[in-house]
């Protein structure tokens, strides 16, 4: 029975998958010749299947009141992991920063690092931490897929995929894991996208609701003015038309009583010239 190429292909990877170990970072400083005895080993091995992760702490501090050298580094690098295991990633942060500067040579505890500062927030913090693994292990695959995630956070696919074509080749199960956080991160931002043009395209058509609304107004006002200065001189040039034709019929009255002889000349001059000054 012939079995295609791509079918060939997925069983290595299920089979690559189900052989590759889980990482198990409680005790990486194991393999450390002589370095734990062999209680020690079987206590956090113990401890780690069962996922006490309190347990480990308790033990790391209990060890670290008389460690030193590597001994110490290893229990910081130990105890770090199970804070981070703890979400607490405040207090494993000074332990793994320790562990490093008494023993820089373990990509474990800097890929840890990395992680709390992953986790609390500390995005650049964290991109640097994984560079430095991959600076100084270019096949530590953790880091490539660390640093993936640390920009699939940013908010910089194009970085990410960077660090993905990177992984692939050293690591496909978590290379697939990276492309999928990745791919919800392009669909998050496209979709950010679409609606923040979405609400600028509503801001505007609000903004130029509130203009047309605002000329309608302004529009108003001055035609409600414009008629109200018509009516005031429409009145004005009534009164004044008003007045005009009853000085005309005053004086008419003031000539008419002058004619029949009832005031004399110097009366109806007066009295005319006056007529004539109050308009």
């Amino acid at each position: 029975m012939r079995i295609s190429f791509r079918r060939l292909m997925t069983a290595a990877v299920l089979v690559f998958a189900m052989a590759m170990p889980v990482t198990s970072h409680a005790w990486f400083f194991f393999f450390i010749p002589g370095l734990f005895s062999s209680n020690d080993k079987k206590t956090v091995s113990d401890l780690e299947q069962k996922k006490d992760w309190v347990g480990i702490h308790e033990l790391a501090e209990k060890r670290l009141g008389t460690a030193t050298g590597d001994l110490e580094a290893a229990w910081r690098g130990i105890d770090g992991y199970a804070l981070l295991e703890l979400n607490r990633c405040n207090d494993a942060i000074p332990q793994l920063r320790r562990s490093n500067q008494l023993k820089g040579d373990n990509n474990d505890v800097i890929n840890n690092l990395g992680r709390c500062q992953l986790n609390t927030g500390q995005l650049d913090d964290a991109l640097s931490t994984f560079r430095e693994v991959i600076g100084k292990n270019p096949e530590f695959w953790p880091a490539y897929y660390n640093a993936g995630l640390t920009l699939v956070r940013k908010r910089d696919p194009d970085g990410a995929r960077v660090y993905l074509e990177q992984l692939r080749p050293r690591n496909m199960v978590w290379a697939s894991k990276l492309e999928g956080e990745l791919q919800q991160a392009e669909r998050e931002i496209e979709q950010g996208k679409i609606a923040t043009a979405n609400r600028e395209r509503e801001e505007k058509e609000r903004a130029d609701r509130e203009r047309l609304a605002k000329e309608e107004l302004d529009a108003k006002a001055r035609a409600d003015a414009a008629a109200a200065i018509e009516k005031i001189r429409t009145e004005e040039a009534q009164t004044a038309s008003e007045a005009a034709k009853s000085l005309e019929t005053r004086l008419k009255d003031l000539k008419r009583l002058y004619s029949r002889g009832l005031i004399t000349k110097d009366v109806y001059d007066a009295r005319q010239r006056e007529l004539l000054a109050q308009h």
